[in-house]
């Protein structure tokens, strides 16, 4: 409905990616991040979608663990998140 949910947790949201997955990016790019918040404002690990094909899987399991642990303001019903995400490669 279009409704902004606050993000309480963490306040600042930052994704880090490990040394090791790091290795695993071949270049730079930016991806459109979606996933579920219950009404109770915790995210749904399974509701999270990645949509890269050009991102490895365990650089997408690593994003989606951190974001899984992100907590928002409740609400009634579940919402829709979307976000913009940039992996810059150096």
């Amino acid at each position: 409905d279009g409704r902004v949910r606050r993000l309480i947790e963490p306040e600042k949201p930052v994704i880090n990616i490990s040394e090791e997955n790091a290795k695993l990016i071949e270049t730079s790019f930016n991806l459109q991040i979606r996933f579920k918040v219950r009404p109770d404002g915790s995210v749904l690990l399974s509701g999270i979608q990645i949509p890269s094909s050009s991102l490895p899987q365990s650089v997408q399991s690593e994003i989606k663990s951190q974001i899984a642990k992100w907590r928002f303001a409740q609400d009634p019903s579940e919402s829709t998140a979307v976000f913009e995400f940039s992996i810059i490669k150096k």
